[in-house]
């Protein structure tokens, strides 16, 4: 299987790793207080941002939808960040995940940014781990961070933060991809509706394994009210040129983190015991 293919790739790339370091790595796994794919759409892609193109969104109480698009995908169809994004349309992309959930919630904006803030929560996030067939932690480790320095920590961010247009910056201990730090900037519209960006401002490189430069795992994560008590999360998110590894990497590993940050953000319970028959 691909899947199969990258750790033995993977494993010889690490055999003079450090004693002392992790098993191995695995999967790849896209981490931000978000999960991500784009699907066939026009060059200029969703302009309003306001949902996916042509990806049926599901009722609450559904699983998200999520979908992939390939390198190839990609050339083919002349894919183009969507302007609201900011991102740039000549930045090279390998992948794109798209995924669109909706969910109950009796809270307001801020209620739900408090949420999304909490980083520190992210550890105890559990996804389905194809490679293994059992539950394991996206993370081991979460911190806010007052500066784009990994040490220098903080409490998690408030609401009031994420609504002031002040950049700020998280980092993890990701369980297949090490340290971590994120940049992240959000966009308030009303009270209704949010947009978070997020990207990486620190190099990837587990075992000394170079496989993402800075700003090559990006998202953009849109919260928005739909009807009283009902609301919608639809992400976005791309991974630039990276490393050719990532060619092997599982699709459904994509999905199965996907659908754990969709939970994590709904407030659904992120430790189930397996996944869904279509995980």
């Amino acid at each position: 299987s691909r899947e199969k293919v990258f750790d033995t790739q993977m494993n010889d790339r690490i055999k003079m790793r450090p004693a002392g370091a992790g098993k191995y790595i695995a999967l790849l796994a896209l981490l931000s207080l978000m999960a991500v794919s784009t699907a066939a759409q026009s060059s200029s892609g969703p302009e309003t941002c306001d949902g996916p193109d042509g990806l049926a969104i599901p009722g609450p109480d559904l699983e998200p939808a999520i979908r992939i698009l390939h390198l190839d995908e990609l050339t083919r169809t002349h894919w183009k960040p969507p302007a609201c994004s900011n991102w740039s349309p000549d930045t090279p992309t390998r992948l794109v995940i798209e995924m669109v959930g909706s969910f109950r919630f009796d809270g307001t904006l801020n209620d739900l940014l408090a949420r999304a803030g909490a980083v520190s929560n992210l550890r105890h996030v559990k996804y389905w781990s194809t490679t293994e067939s059992k539950l394991r932690p996206l993370v081991t480790e979460a911190s806010a961070l007052k500066s784009p320095a990994r040490t220098d920590r903080r409490a998690d961010f408030s609401a009031a933060e994420l609504t002031q247009g002040t950049t700020l910056y998280y980092w993890v201990e990701d369980s297949r991809l090490g340290d971590i730090v994120y940049e992240v900037n959000a966009k308030i519209s009303g009270a209704y509706r949010a947009i978070i960006m997020t990207e990486n401002v620190s190099a990837i490189d587990p075992y000394f394994v170079p496989l993402f430069e800075p700003k090559e795992l990006q998202s953009m994560d849109i919260l928005s009210e739909v009807s009283p008590g009902v609301w919608r999360l639809y992400s976005l998110g791309r991974i630039g040129k990276g490393s050719r590894l990532l060619a092997v990497a599982s699709d459904q590993s994509f999905i199965n983190r996907a659908k754990a940050l969709f939970r994590f953000l709904s407030g659904a319970a992120t430790d189930r015991e397996r996944p869904t028959a279509r995980d």
